[in-house]
């Protein structure tokens, strides 16, 4: 899934961060 992180955008990191944080 790290892969996976890197290719996707920043935006989309931040996002999925921002959603594991809120769960």
């Amino acid at each position: 899934k790290k892969k996976l992180n890197k290719v996707l955008p920043y935006r989309e990191i931040s996002n999925e961060k921002t959603y594991s944080r809120s769960r």
